[in-house]
């Protein structure tokens, strides 16, 4: 990763894995529209895996110290990356109140919907955030 702490923008085509994503959050606090094309969802932090529907992990998840804004971000529509993608999507839901919008596959959001509901009485900024489908928005930088 390059240094550049005044970034605030960051679009990328190229297969980017999740990994990276989780160091570009907490690389570039200025960082405000993130829009990764072609995510490889190849890993989920531990601590992602206890976000699910219905079961609140029962303590508040320290939020990033990052200004996004905008996320965008498209993977495979193949059944186990999807489900690792809707962990790993919410997880950095709850760490990210400055987020606004988020657009991911159509498969993702039904699965993080009910994150959101069963999350919000914890987080407030779930509320704000608006789900739109990848496919049909496409994120300009």
């Amino acid at each position: 990763m390059f240094e550049c702490p005044n970034l605030t923008r960051i679009a990328i085509t190229a297969p980017t894995s999740s990994m990276q994503l989780m160091v570009l959050i907490g690389k570039y606090p200025r960082l405000e529209h993130l829009a990764l094309h072609n995510l490889v969802v190849d890993y989920v932090p531990t601590q992602a895996n206890m976000v699910r529907p219905g079961r609140y992990i029962g303590e508040y998840l320290e939020p990033a110290d990052a200004c996004i804004k905008h996320l965008y971000l498209k993977h495979s529509t193949a059944y186990d990356t999807v489900k690792k993608a809707s962990v790993l999507v919410s997880f950095i839901m709850l760490l990210l109140p400055s987020l606004e919008t988020l657009a991911t596959i159509v498969d993702t959001i039904q699965e993080i919907s009910g994150v959101l509901c069963d999350y919000k009485p914890f987080y407030p900024h779930l509320q704000n955030i608006e789900l739109r489908n990848a496919n049909a928005h496409y994120f300009k930088p």
